[in-house]
């Protein structure tokens, strides 16, 4: 038998159990896609959000007894607005977006392995990686909410990166950028993963690499951010920022306090 053979061998065992859970992930999505009720308590707050997106109204606006604006970033609603006008009013729009993003997630987890490993099997056993998983996030991978677009948002930025470490070009930087502003309108926990990005470009690629990739990302993201806070009288920097930075730090210090609580 072979190197390759040995290989296939020793990691049939993986193959099998991985395999398993990918069809369980299957069935589990297209049993629950349709469901016309909330999966999780977020989600019809998601679709109130996405509603006021498909009847043109603000996504960030004064509070009232019918509205409170959610703290997230507009492009999952946009998206979802989207897939309503095709598929009608309902979670199924909402999660068939988590659904297609979860498709590209396992597509990128594939590319990437099969390029920095150069090996099938392990490409294969990265995508069946990710299908366990799917336990361990609490079944969150289809559900209507932004964590699967911006995921995918992830790796798409991590692939440009790898393409542009190995040819490198203005249009690669540009390219990088773009992605990584489309994450960061997605999600804003973004912002804290730029600088581990920061440095696998200052190491593959030096300075000049970097200074390029943060112009490019100022070129497309800064524009859009003064649109949005500038054209919504600064409630959208008030809601998705201000207020989120707030509330994640008032939940650390209670989670800080409380386990401090139970030791004493």
């Amino acid at each position: 038998m072979t190197k390759s053979h040995w290989r296939i061998l020793l990691c049939l065992p993986l193959l099998l159990l991985g395999g398993e859970f990918f069809l369980h992930l299957v069935q589990i999505i297209t049993q629950r896609i349709a469901y016309p009720f909330e999966l999780e308590w977020m989600e019809g707050g998601v679709l109130h959000q996405v509603l006021r997106v498909v009847h043109h109204q603000p996504l960030y606006g004064d509070l009232s007894l019918d509205f409170i604006p959610a703290l997230y970033m507009p492009l999952y609603y946009a998206f979802s607005a989207m897939s309503v006008a095709v598929f009608g009013e309902g979670f199924f729009a909402l999660r068939f977006v988590s659904v297609v993003a979860l498709a590209g997630i396992f597509f990128l987890s594939y590319v990437i392995t099969l390029r920095i490993t150069a090996s099938r099997l392990f490409a294969l056993l990265a995508v069946l990686f990710c299908a366990v998983m799917y336990r361990h996030s609490s079944f969150w991978f289809d559900l209507a909410r932004v964590d699967t677009l911006w995921v995918m948002w992830l790796l798409l930025a991590w692939w440009c990166l790898l393409c542009w470490r190995d040819k490198p070009s203005l249009g690669g930087a540009f390219l990088c950028a773009f992605v990584s502003v489309l994450a960061f309108f997605t999600k804003q926990a973004s912002f804290f993963l730029l600088p581990f990005v920061m440095v696998a470009i200052l190491c593959w690629m030096g300075w000049r690499a970097l200074w390029q990739y943060l112009l490019c990302s100022a070129v497309v993201g800064l524009p859009l951010l003064l649109v949005l806070v500038v054209g919504t009288g600064g409630k959208f920097w008030f809601y998705t920022f201000y207020n989120k930075w707030r509330s994640t730090f008032i939940i650390c210090l209670y989670i800080y306090y409380s386990d401090n609580k139970n030791i004493n």
